[in-house]
């Protein structure tokens, strides 16, 4: 199969019938202990969602965990891409589609959608499982399974103007360098709060907000009979924590992985600190990260409990045995080998744009599968069937024969997963300026690339088998001399694009084309139009493929 990009202007559409809103946007705004995004339309949107994406049917109708969340915005059209890369974490980017499957269970504020509306669905995509624990599709009418939120839950709400969705997740890290907090307490004067309350199996729901550890141990100790001593140093630490069915020990795990907390039993009691006497001292060897890389891949909050052992390229813990476990845990799965992808590129020029458009109209496929090109113009429309490549190729090579189109450069690079690759097909040409020093003029080489620069960055999608490529072509020419300083003028052509191929397809970029003038021999570059088109557009194509040579396990 093969993809295309074009960095040239849409072409035009037709108005539809029925009024519809535009989804033009997304954003995202990082709080240091939230992400907010911004699903942005210009008109009215009316959503909704399938509820068996997020919540358990089989298991009394409760929330459960989903790495995405399909929200189905209706009586609309999308001006983004396919994939609108989205880095903030635990949000990982949003796939924008048509949305023509059947929802299971169509969540609508009392509205029939007919099968011929348009519509427009919004997946967002996560790095960790996230519970979505309210969901409001219409004002007044949500869909709740708690005030608060906790780490890594969500709240999916439209803004007051209706004009777009606002989903808002807490999570499980901080940073230290956004300018506001959430404030996640239901009302905004209210800054602490405490709800405990016993369940039928004998376990218990606890609802905590800022309150002191003191009075959360106190109050599960009346309703337990669990005795706990509490050290001075912790006793007034502000927690944060929902547990919806929970035992005492539970509550316990909870405390010393989230907090770091220490136990110990002492004449029958529990005693709670952070002394050093409930500390342990591990080192973590590492074989694919560094220790600076890998500490910073953890919560603010453990982050003075680690430190970077260099030296032996190690991670030294210093903490509660039981928050050692789990950053032993943590290492165990982020330190593995990243995937490994070999791109490879090949540029064309073609001597003009004649040729490059014929040359895609004997690539047409038949049917409903069809394309109009015109690079003169700036409009394009493509589809290409699989199996086209060859064709595409074997059209170049005919083009070459007759001196209209020359392979420019065929290089390849191996990059790994999120690391960028960059590959030059052009020439490096050295001038001479001379520059005025106390000791006279000096003489010096001043490098310049000329050519195209194409850099790369592969992601591997393991579920799906795709390869998402965030791919920057940049081409320099020079443009011309001045006569003053005999310096060169550079012409720089350049864009950039989030594209996603499946290993074997190819990805053809056009349209960052230039001025071919036959009369300049230092520009022509081997090609040589007629003097009938002694001034023409040369045309560069560059097709560029992705395969994984190695994966993360």
């Amino acid at each position: 199969m093969v993809s295309f990009f074009l960095p040239l202007a849409p072409p035009a559409q037709a108005q539809l019938t029925r009024s519809f809103v535009n989804v033009t946007g997304i954003r995202v705004r990082k709080l240091p202990n939230a992400v907010q995004i911004r699903i942005e339309t210009d008109g009215s949107a009316l959503f909704g969602t399938d509820l068996r994406d997020f919540i358990d049917f089989e298991d009394g109708f409760r929330p459960k965990p989903t790495r995405s969340l399909r929200l189905r915005i209706t009586s609309a059209r999308s001006r983004l891409p396919a994939f609108v890369p989205l880095n903030a974490y635990p949000l990982d980017g949003a796939i924008v589609t048509l949305g023509r499957e059947e929802l299971v269970t169509p969540f609508f504020p009392n509205r029939a959608i007919e099968e011929s509306e348009t519509r427009v669905q919004v997946e967002l995509r996560f790095a960790a499982p996230i519970v979505v624990r309210q969901f409001t599709a219409e004002p007044n009418r949500p869909l709740s399974f708690g005030e608060i939120l906790g780490p890594n839950e969500a709240l999916v709400e439209p803004s007051p103007d209706r004009r777009a969705i606002l989903v808002t997740i807490i999570t499980d890290r901080v940073d230290a360098t956004a300018p506001a907090r959430l404030d996640r307490s239901p009302r905004a004067q209210r800054k602490s709060r405490f709800i405990l309350g016993k369940r039928k199996n004998g376990h218990f729901r606890l609802e905590a907000l800022h309150t002191p550890l003191r009075e959360v141990l106190d109050e599960v100790a009346r309703m337990s009979g669990v005795e706990y001593l509490v050290r001075e140093e912790v006793a007034a630490l502000p927690v944060s924590l929902v547990l919806p069915d929970a035992t005492p020990a539970q509550l316990l795990e909870a405390l010393q992985i989230g907090y770091g907390l220490g136990l110990r039993e002492e004449n029958g009691a529990v005693v709670v600190g952070r002394d050093d006497e409930f500390f342990a001292t591990r080192s973590f060897p590492l074989q694919n990260l560094s220790p600076d890389a890998a500490r910073l891949l953890f919560p603010d909050f453990l982050l003075p409990f680690l430190q970077a052992d260099r030296e032996n390229n190690a991670l030294l813990a210093v903490a509660t045995p039981a928050v050692i476990a789990k950053i032993g845990a943590d290492i165990a799965r982020l330190d593995l080998p990243r995937a490994q992808f070999e791109i490879r590129a090949q540029a064309w020029e073609v001597a003009s744009t004649r040729e490059f458009n014929q040359t895609f109209a004997l690539t047409r496929s038949a049917g409903l599968d069809s394309q109009t090109l015109d690079v003169g113009a700036g409009t394009g429309s493509i589809r290409i069937e699989n199996g086209q490549t060859d064709r595409l190729s074997a059209t170049l090579n005919a083009l070459s024969v007759r001196g209209r189109a020359k392979l420019v450069a065929s290089p390849f690079v191996t990059a790994l997963s999120g690391q960028r690759g960059t590959l030059f097909l052009g020439q490096t040409r050295y001038i001479r300026i001379l520059q005025n020093r106390s000791n006279g003029q000096v003489s010096q080489a001043l490098p310049l690339q000329i050519g195209t620069t194409l850099s790369v960055t592969p992601r591997g999608d393991d579920r799906s088998g795709e390869i998402l490529l965030e791919i920057a072509p940049r081409v320099s020419s020079v443009d011309s001399i001045e006569a003053d300083t005999g310096l060169p003028t550079l012409g720089i052509r350049e864009a950039s694009a989030s594209v996603r191929v499946r290993g074997g397809e190819s990805l053809v970029l056009a349209g960052l084309d230039s001025d071919l003038d036959a009369r300049n021999a230092g520009l022509s570059l081997g090609l040589f139009p007629s003097r009938r088109e002694a001034r023409e557009q040369r045309a560069l194509l560059i097709l560029v493929s992705a395969r994984r040579i190695s994966s993360t396990t």
